[in-house]
């Protein structure tokens, strides 16, 4: 393939990498939501005063209910690494590395 092909893919799964979403909400921050919403507060109120959808906290009670600090990150750090291991993968792939 053309040179131009590979730095184009390059560029691609670089681009990938760095457009990952960023949480606005910290590990703890979500926990602590999540443990206020086991507590008994109503999900609606708990939503509404951390400017989150109701959809937003049964995803991260699907995701992370019943974690500690250390799992849930854990969890990211290994969400991290199958990334890594995808993009490497793709550049083997096309002949890249």
């Amino acid at each position: 393939k053309t040179i131009r092909f590979k730095i184009g893919l390059l560029r691609r799964l670089i681009n990938a990498e760095i457009a990952m979403k960023k949480s606005r909400f910290t590990d703890a921050q979500i926990l602590g939501i999540l443990k206020q919403g086991e507590s008994g507060v109503l999900v609606v109120d708990l939503c509404r005063e951390h400017g989150i959808s109701n959809a937003t906290y049964y995803n991260w009670r699907s995701k992370f209910g019943g974690m500690d600090a250390s799992l849930m990150s854990k969890m990211k750090a290994m969400a991290w690494l199958l990334f890594s291991k995808g993009i490497l993968q793709e550049l083997v792939l096309h002949g890249l590395f």
